[in-house]
Order: C-alpha cells, then sequence, then structure tokens
C-alpha cells in the first residue's frame, strides 16, 4: 500500500520573526521548492523521486526554521551557514535541485546523525552492555566517568 504525503506545508514564517528578513529569500526559495516538489507529487503520486522532494524541501524549510529560532543558543552561525548554501547559485541543475540537495546532504550527515546518537545513548542507558559483552571493553558506562588507563 502505497504510503500518502500529509499536506502538511511549511509555515509561511517562524513564531518569532525579529530578524527574519535576512533569511526570509533563502526561505521563500526553499518554499518555491517544496510547492513544485507538492505539485510534481501530485501529478504522480508512485514516484519516488517527488515524494522524496518534497519530504527534503521541508526538512530543510523546519531545519532553517529551528536553527533561526535557536540562534540564540547555536548563534547565528548555523542559520547564515545554510542561508548562504541555499541563496548561492547552483553549479549545475534549478534552484530547485539545489535545495533538494542540501536538504538529502543534512539529512544524511546532520540529522541522522543526531538521531543515531541519541538513539544509541538511550539503548545503551537503558540496557547497558553484561559482564562478557564485547561493548563492554570499548564504551564506558554513560553514568561513569572515563580514565585513561595511564593515568594512575
Amino acid at each position: 500500500m502505497p504510503v500518502t504525503i500529509q499536506a502538511t506545508h511549511l509555515p509561511t514564517r517562524p513564531t518569532t520573526d525579529r530578524g527574519w528578513a535576512a533569511y526570509s529569500p533563502a526561505y521563500t526559495i526553499i518554499r518555491d521548492a517544496e510547492r513544485h516538489a507538492t505539485e510534481r507529487h501530485h501529478s504522480n503520486p508512485r514516484n519516488q523521486t517527488h515524494k522524496n522532494n518534497l519530504r527534503l524541501a521541508r526538512t530543510l524549510g523546519f531545519l532553517l526554521i529551528e536553527f533561526f529560532t535557536e540562534c540564540q543558543f547555536l548563534s547565528d552561525g548555523p542559520c547564515l551557514a545554510l542561508k548562504a548554501e541555499i541563496t548561492s547559485p547552483p553549479l549545475a541543475g534549478s534552484t530547485n535541485d539545489l535545495v533538494y540537495s542540501l536538504g538529502r546532504q543534512y539529512n544524511n550527515h546532520f540529522i541522522r546523525t543526531c538521531v543515531f546518537s541519541h538513539f544509541f545513548h538511550v539503548v545503551h542507558h537503558l540496557n547497558p552492555p553484561q559482564s562478557g559483552h564485547p561493548l563492554r571493553d570499548t564504551l564506558p558506562h554513560p553514568h561513569t566517568p572515563h580514565v585513561h588507563p595511564s593515568i594512575p
């Protein structure tokens, strides 16, 4: 049975928009790519590429909003870097292709890493290795400080 994508579009702007004007051009590019991917997906719902492009555009859009919203904790660096990548002229293909490519890059190298890291720590904490388990020798228990063997 095919999975359908819900019509959850990107918001028009973040809930706090003080300073958002600087990032609005990049976000407009992302929303245009999302709109394009939505149209392509609706015209051919079985095409996995269109479905993936829609997901990737939304990933990038929500990530830009999250970086902007959390810039007081993250600094402006991540948001500025993402804006610069989005607004740079594409080396090949269209602007939409650039958005999908960046969405794929952030999904594969940032989001998956964060999710995997969180999942690993949760699983390790809930089910610590037993004695003789191969992970016991390589990973310290999360609540035990790791001391280098050469330090007495």
